[in-house]
């Protein structure tokens, strides 16, 4: 790999956006650079799909692709491994195998759970960041209601069917909303008395979904609770311990607590001196570059993007996407020896999935809910799907 190598890491939805940019580019004739792809896990994730497939609304092979299947050997050099480290000053990427030297570098790893030091949270909570979390979470929850079902004790089966998400932001709130819809079923199965099912959604602050427009969390959590989600607001985690949780002085006996807490980008981004923000996130200038770094770029939930009020833009899915394909223009641009563009934040259309097809949101300013946000939310999500199959299609290896 010589100076002149691009190295994308991570393939998640920014990083596999720019890859596929780039390569289209280099089709037309536009670039002749190597290109490299870091990634630790061997497959791409469909990760506004995970909450479905942890509350199993969906099969879990669905919303994962290998990459293989993506991107072939004689296009991208696929390296898998986990990024541990970055040396801007030697230009490397210090990994759990070996380094990857690169000539210019787009951060694209994503985020990771914020764990803040509240007792038995780490060792007793479940999250949900990746496809093998919600896996996990699946064959947990239902292990419990079968444990629930063969007991005959109701104070032991109140607590193995109690769960507990602890976080009421995006994550949180499209898991409750379909845990509300998937928990019946489960009960059902395993007869196990309706009345002795429990979902419990705990957020401190006094609404759901706080980074959002208020009138937003107050419709999400009309449609949870008439969904029989017991929402807590203003009420914190305090414990988590094998049968139980402390929220607001009070304890709560339950088998399954799910974090949602919060995100962070990884450490040793500041660790390598680039300068962070909020959550980690790597302040950026008008180019997606690190900010006081020329050779290296960041985009998805790594980059701190503000609008033009200051305002720092929310990690989503569809930021991801759009400072993906950003980044690579900028890349060609050098490439050309021409000006690069500069990168225009904006918030963008947002919407949270609630369960059974509702969902609410902003469109671009307008408040929506119910099935018309559901329906343009998951008419979004199919794009995407779409857009990745076409990819498959295009190498004849579409099954």
């Amino acid at each position: 790999m010589g100076p002149h190598t691009i190295v994308v890491l991570g393939a998640g939805y920014a990083g596999l956006r720019c890859v596929f940019t780039l390569l289209h580019a280099r089709q037309q004739g536009l670039l002749d650079f190597p290109l490299v792809l870091v990634e630790r896990h061997k497959y791409h994730q469909l990760v506004t799909w995970l909450h479905e497939v942890a509350c199993d609304a969906i099969p879990a092979e669905r919303a994962r692709i290998p990459l293989t299947r993506l991107i072939s050997d004689d296009q991208v050099k696929l390296v898998h491994a986990e990024v541990t480290g970055l040396d801007p000053e030697r230009r490397l990427v210090i990994t759990d195998t070996e380094p990857v030297p690169y000539g210019r570098l787009v951060v694209a790893l994503g985020s990771e759970p914020a764990w803040p030091p509240i007792p038995g949270l780490r060792d007793h909570a479940l999250t949900l960041r990746w496809w093998d979390h919600a896996v996990q979470i699946q064959a947990h929850v239902c292990e419990q209601f079968a444990k629930a079902g063969r007991t005959r004790s109701r104070g032991a089966r109140r607590r193995l069917a109690r769960i507990v998400i602890a976080g009421g932001g995006f994550t949180g709130c499209q898991l409750a909303g379909e845990f509300a819809h998937w928990v019946p079923v489960l009960a059902d199965t395993h007869g196990v008395p309706l009345e002795d099912v429990h979902v419990v959604l705990v957020e401190a602050e006094d609404r759901l979904l706080p980074t959002w427009r208020r009138r937003i969390g107050k419709r999400a959590e009309q449609v949870l609770r008439r969904k029989g989600v017991d929402v807590r607001l203003g009420t914190s985690l305090e414990g988590a311990g094998p049968d139980g949780v402390v929220i607001g002085g009070e304890k709560v006996e339950s088998t399954t607590l799910i974090w949602t807490g919060g995100i962070q980008a990884p450490s040793f981004l500041k660790a390598a001196g680039l300068p962070t923000g909020p959550q980690g996130r790597v302040h950026t200038d008008a180019f997606l570059r690190a900010s006081g770094f020329h050779d290296l770029y960041v985009a998805g939930d790594c980059a701190l993007t503000v609008d033009g009020r200051g305002h720092m833009l929310p990690a989503t899915a569809a930021q991801a996407l759009r400072q993906g394909e950003h980044v690579a223009k900028v890349l060609l641009a050098e490439a050309a020896g021409t000006p690069p563009p500069p990168y225009r934040a904006r918030h963008l259309a947002m919407f949270v999935s609630l369960g059974g097809g509702d969902a609410v949101g902003d469109f671009f300013g307008v408040p929506l809910r119910g099935r018309a946000a559901g329906l343009i939310k998951d008419g979004v999500e199919r794009w995407y799907h779409n857009t990745i199959t076409s990819a498959l299609a295009s190498r004849g290896t579409e099954e």
